[in-house]
């Protein structure tokens, strides 16, 4: 799969998202601020969200419309009023990327938000998890010929099936969420990864702040992470509690490349760096004088390190047999290239 400028899926790089949610507070030099240290803590791409409250929910004060965040009472209608940012800083914002080497895109909320990111060239479109269920937003999107960014927070298998039925064709993204802020060890369940890789690609979008589960996921398989980012905790905003600061979102890119390249490749067999260590592999040595004639036993021949004479595996049948010329103790016990056991040696 190709994203803007990047390819990802297996064999690639994991592609690592700055989650910048409502910790831009509304400033743009604090959301200016936070891309570049999105970019200095080694961010592929930072990610918004394109949305009108209007566009979200009905500005209404009643029990449907009221919610818990950040430890306070409010509506949804204030809560987005809250987390949305100017319409016309996504095309700034993804200026901004472009120059310094990132990838820029958004959760869209709406057919008008998905038109709008396409037409400012968004490489991409994401649908959030409580989104996953609109099925007709998802054909919106997937209708735009560009690969569909799918968070599966909440979904049951089905819900995820319809979704990626939804996006018709074209390249999709899966990602593990759990849709709860902050979330818990025991909730990520990142087995799942494995199980959305056959939809498409498989990914993580994290709200535990733990590296453990960034480097599970990739480990089996996930090819893209997403977490939010906030300069610091303590500036507060509605997604503060459950966002990385710089320093931290940088330990958890590093943990994912360190990830990868231990992962590296299926192989068997030396690589170059064992190498100069196949020398100390076991063979047969001679542990003590032995006249022409007298027989190999356990206590004049052995397996031991480094290799210069026979394969161990010839020591059964050595055993026993008469020793065709004197050897000093200390001798690798060379059998001039037969075997005994019907095994050639190495």
């Amino acid at each position: 799969m190709r994203i803007g400028n990047r390819d990802v899926g297996p064999g690639q790089p994991v592609l690592c998202v700055a989650e910048l949610s409502g910790n831009h507070l509304q400033s743009w030099d604090r959301v200016s601020r936070l891309v570049n240290a999105a970019w200095t803590a080694g961010a592929d791409a930072v990610k918004g969200q394109c949305m009108t409250p209007d566009g979200m929910t009905l500005d209404i004060d009643d029990a449907a419309h009221r919610c818990t965040w950040a430890g306070r009472q409010t509506t949804l209608h204030a809560l987005y009023s809250q987390a949305a940012m100017p319409l016309a800083w996504h095309a700034r914002l993804m200026a901004m990327c472009a120059d310094l080497g990132m990838l820029y895109f958004a959760s869209e909320f709406t057919p008008a938000d998905v038109d709008m990111m396409d037409a400012i060239g968004a490489p991409c479109h994401k649908c959030a998890s409580f989104e996953l269920t609109d099925l007709p937003l998802i054909r919106h999107m997937a209708s735009k010929g560009k690969p569909v960014i799918l968070s599966t927070g909440m979904a049951t298998a089905a819900e995820i099936f319809e979704a990626r039925l939804a996006a018709d064709l074209k390249p999709v993204i899966a990602l593990r969420c759990t849709s709860a802020y902050p979330a818990a060890l025991d909730d990520a369940n990142i087995l799942t990864v494995h199980g959305l890789s056959p939809l498409g690609y498989a990914g993580l979008s994290d709200h535990t702040r733990s590296n453990t589960v960034v480097t599970a996921a990739v480990a089996l398989g996930a090819c893209l992470v997403e977490r939010h980012l906030t300069l610091s905790r303590s500036d507060g905003g509605p997604d503060a509690a459950f966002s990385d600061e710089p320093h931290e979102f940088a330990a958890m890119v590093a943990a994912i490349r360190d990830t990868t390249a231990a992962l590296g490749t299926v192989r068997y067999g030396p690589t170059a760096s064992e190498e100069p260590n196949l020398r100390y592999r076991r063979s047969l040595w001679v542990t003590a004088d032995i006249a022409a004639g007298e027989p190999f036993t356990a206590s004049n021949v052995a397996s031991l390190r480094p290799i210069g004479g026979a394969e161990p595996a010839q020591l059964p049948y050595v055993l026993g047999h008469p020793a065709p010329r004197a050897y000093r103790r200390g001798e690798p016990l060379d059998l001039g290239g037969k075997s005994w056991s019907g095994r050639q040696p190495a």
